[in-house]
């Protein structure tokens, strides 16, 4: 094994010309190089439950037709077509899934083509090539006859649209409602606010789930008019589809508006509540709204950041 002397002494790195390691380190580096854990593709947690209930039914199909699953992708571009045909075609019949439970089915041809994208996933994944363009192409062929042999509704599901009246309705029965129980209080409020933060952030729904303390930032601004400070709210959401890689972070602003007639709707109404019942701020001092309402601003400055905790 080669052991790099700066380790001993970081005064002996002049002894390879000003490198950190000599040249063995790196020729051995080169001979004991794993490859194989930059060959797999990188999925999230939800694409990998696709591609897994996908693999387990393409065995399932195989085992019926008492084939081995690893031998079935070696072979040629007719014989595969025809079993992904009957495999599609059997997937659309089965009626009764895991442990007897019924399924739900497929009704869309778009569910259909959704599918066949997540096969082609896992034949990469198995095989660690992309399916043949040819065998693609028939594949969009078989999938139409498909929808039409079992009926598929080509028709696109029209978005559900919720008005800010329906969003009203929806937080006053999550505060008040004695249907549903919740273990604490404060859940009925994080509840709200993650309604309220949805329409900001672009949907992003498990990106507000991981929201932290250190994700959001409070400053005090002064009214140009001369009246109150107002309060600006800006929350980052840093946990966007990072398993591909750390994207730049988006910053998002909830503008004051104690004004509006009902407060319900008011996302700095249950933020602040909870960044005060937590102690967010690292000023510890920093507690209740009256402690905020009595900060000031430097004449020299037009605006004033309270730092919160990083957790």
């Amino acid at each position: 094994m080669v052991v790099s002397l700066t380790k001993l002494s970081p005064s002996l790195g002049y002894l390879f010309g000003g490198n950190v390691h000599p040249p063995e380190y790196y020729r051995e580096a080169v001979e004991k190089f794993n490859e194989t854990a930059y060959e797999a593709q990188d999925y999230s947690d939800g694409s990998l439950l696709l591609l897994d209930a996908c693999d387990a039914q393409w065995r399932q199909y195989c085992e019926v037709l008492g084939c081995d699953p690893k031998n079935v992708w070696s072979l040629s571009r007719v014989q595969l077509l025809r079993l992904l045909y009957n495999f599609f075609d059997w997937s659309l019949n089965q009626k009764v899934g895991k442990d007897g439970r019924k399924r739900r089915g497929t009704r869309k041809s778009s569910s259909l083509s959704t599918y066949w994208k997540v096969f082609r996933l896992v034949f990469e994944r198995a095989t660690g090539d992309k399916l043949e363009p040819k065998l693609n192409r028939r594949m969009h062929k078989v999938l139409r006859d498909l929808s039409k042999k079992h009926d598929l509704s080509d028709q696109r599901r029209a978005n559900r649209c919720m008005t800010i009246e329906d969003l009203k309705e929806q937080i006053e029965t999550t505060i008040s409602t004695t249907k549903k129980s919740f273990r604490l209080g404060e859940l009925r409020i994080l509840a709200v606010l993650f309604l309220l933060l949805l329409a900001p952030a672009g949907a992003r729904p498990t990106s507000i789930l991981r929201l932290r303390f250190g994700d959001i930032r409070l400053a005090l601004v002064k009214d140009p008019e001369g009246g109150p400070h107002n309060i600006l709210i800006r929350f980052t959401l840093a946990f966007t589809k990072t398993y591909l890689g750390v994207k730049d972070a988006k910053t998002f602003p909830l503008p004051e508006t104690l004004a509006d007639p009902s407060l319900l709707l008011n996302p700095h109404i249950f933020l602040l509540g909870i960044l005060f019942r937590h102690r967010a701020f690292r000023a510890t001092s920093l507690n209740s709204p009256a402690q905020l309402a009595n900060l000031d601003i430097h004449p020299e400055e037009r605006s004033y950041l309270c730092r919160s905790r990083t957790i």
